[in-house]
């Protein structure tokens, strides 16, 4: 990646939020689709946490990438050999000291369910670290939700939420690392169980649409079928 200026949490907590009413107000989204002739060229992988991850030893590939997003508490040590060792974009729902304090990214995405932000001990704490972050807000759900009007709630995954904003973004997006709750182990590097809420197979069917229309593309190309 040329001319790449990453961005330390520690520098991060030296800087001033871009707040115009109150300490907690975060203005940089909702995002606005670019035209298509604005969108990055670059090339940008989101993987997520799934156990297909292990079934490759992509990780030099997966480091290929100009963009590569990861989620929550991802793990790298150990498996490098089949994850890769690269993360540009964090995207997380929790306020992980360790991540925000050890790591380097060029963006940071936050998302809970408490859209009224200042009543979010998660997002109060990692703002502190990261006043830079970009929080993903209701208007992202309702879209999504126009987008699927079939789920029967606006409980999406965070992983969908956040392939919605970057296709905003980018010309086409990658996914790997992403099960669909279709193997016995929900995540490659911890035992954390499953949510109730979520709709895979609804998700799943959303993505392959998104895909037939050429805008995201799996890695590595073959994918079993729900």
């Amino acid at each position: 990646m040329t001319n790449d200026k990453r961005v330390s949490a520690k520098i991060l907590k030296k800087g001033k939020p871009e707040h115009t009413k109150n300490k907690y107000q975060n203005p940089r989204c909702p995002l606005k689709e670019l035209d298509e002739s604005k969108k990055s060229d670059e090339t940008i992988l989101v993987v997520g946490n799934g156990t297909s991850l292990l079934d490759y030893t992509n990780g030099k590939e997966i480091d290929a990438f100009d963009v590569v997003v990861r989620f929550n508490n991802y793990k790298l040590k150990g498996f490098e050999e089949n994850v890769g060792t690269k993360t540009d974009i964090w995207v997380t729902t929790t306020c992980n000291r360790v991540y925000m304090e050890s790591k380097e990214y060029k963006e940071v995405y936050f998302h809970s369910w408490v859209w009224n932000k200042p009543n979010d001990k998660n997002y109060r704490r990692i703002l502190e670290k990261m006043p830079s972050l970009t929080v993903f807000d209701r208007s992202e759900v309702v879209e999504l939700r126009e987008l699927i009007p079939q789920y029967p709630s606006m409980a999406f995954s965070t992983g969908l939420i956040a392939i919605n904003h970057l296709l905003k973004k980018y010309k086409q997006v990658h996914l790997a690392g992403f099960d669909w709750w279709d193997r016995k182990e929900h995540h490659y590097g911890d035992t954390e169980g499953r949510g109730t809420l979520h709709h895979p197979k609804l998700e799943y069917g959303h993505i392959m649409e998104l895909e037939r229309k050429r805008k995201v593309k799996f890695f590595p190309e073959k994918q079993e079928k729900l």
